[in-house]
């Protein structure tokens, strides 16, 4: 992911590694969070990124073939579900509502289905990483 600062004095360009982001379990941030890593310490940073890169989160494709899971929750009733990124791809393209480009942050949107608990509507979606797993799969 590229982004540049406008400040007059700093003119610094960045070019972001998304894979060793994942890698240290940051999945599932927002651009925001991961931006503010990257200001350059003046007053007013203005640090731009190019919109085309994942303004909807890391996209799920990148996840194909790792032992990460993504966490489907309802909030509604706490029911949790692990799934991989090839399950949720599958389903996705399987109702035409998503493909492994979808966002791990847009993903909550995707799911149209209600809950088979409490059958309300209301999913968040994150990673959760292997060496981080209390809850049942």
């Amino acid at each position: 992911m590229r982004a540049r600062c406008d400040t007059g004095e700093c003119r610094r360009r960045i070019d972001m590694d998304l894979n060793a982001w994942i890698e240290h379990g940051h999945g599932d941030s927002e651009l925001s969070t991961l931006t503010a890593a990257y200001l350059c310490g003046q007053l007013r940073c203005g640090l731009k990124f190019d919109p085309e890169y994942f303004p909807r989160g890391i996209p799920l494709q990148h996840f194909v073939g790792s032992e990460e899971r993504i966490e489907v929750l309802c909030t509604s009733c706490d029911r949790l579900r692990l799934m991989t990124a090839e399950q949720l791809i599958a389903a996705l393209l399987r109702r035409g509502t998503g493909t492994g480009n979808t966002g791990i942050i847009e993903l909550s949107t995707k799911i149209r289905s209600p809950c088979r608990a409490c059958g309300k509507q209301n999913w968040k979606t994150s990673l959760r990483f292997p060496s981080y797993d209390k809850r049942k799969r």
